[in-house]
């Protein structure tokens, strides 16, 4: 799977050589438990209760939290959230936002853990959700759940894409260099890195 994806682009921001590791973590796997109980409680499934018996007392009220905001910020204007519906084509990329309001002109994305910035991700969802929308901007709403805090980015069209283009600009440069960051935990790349080991080397000297 490429790495030049909607998801990677704040860590390919920082770090052009950065990789997934394809081995999921037990972050990224409760990001997906916490996102898929988000996505039911949204439509109302009946498997929410069944995933509910999977999350903690805490976990439970974050989601509960999270789908609260979305009904409160949306309105009475329609919410997709199915992962079909939700589905994001930007220029060559492809992702899915966890919800979208079209007639809001805006989208939601649910994060757990840490805060962390996300903006380069939510700047191509919006750069392809305008164009699936004809719309000239766009408002992207980051819901950290665990902290019950709401991030908002608006952009233009213009703005988005020039975002966008950077970073993938930067992957696709032939002379591009690996940078040590705060995401080479997570690079399948970490044990062979050399601008990692080149720090190892001179640390042990």
């Amino acid at each position: 799977m490429s790495a030049l994806r909607p998801s990677n682009l704040p860590k390919l921001a920082v770090c052009p050589c950065y990789e997934s590791n394809p081995v999921a973590g037990s972050a990224a796997e409760r990001g997906t438990l916490l996102d898929t109980a988000f996505r039911a409680e949204l439509l109302k499934l009946d498997e929410r209760l069944l995933l509910a018996n999977k999350l903690t007392a805490d976990e439970i009220a974050a989601v509960s939290w999270s789908v609260s905001m979305v009904r409160a910020m949306s309105g009475r204007e329609r919410v997709l959230a199915r992962e079909d519906d939700c589905r994001v084509k930007i220029l060559n990329l492809t992702g899915t936002a966890d919800a979208i309001v079209p007639g809001k002109l805006s989208h939601f994305d649910l994060k757990t853990g840490a805060r962390r910035n996300y903006r380069e991700q939510m700047a191509a969802y919006a750069l392809g959700l305008m164009g699936a929308h004809f719309a000239s901007s766009w408002t992207a709403h980051l819901l950290f759940c665990d902290q019950r805090e709401i991030e908002t980015h608006t952009f233009t069209y213009e703005e988005a894409h020039a975002i966008v283009d950077q970073v993938v600009k930067a992957y696709n440069d032939t002379k591009k260099k690996p940078n040590p960051c705060e995401y080479c935990s997570w690079c399948a790349k970490a044990d062979t890195c050399p601008a990692r080991l080149a720090m190892v080397d001179q640390a042990l000297a």
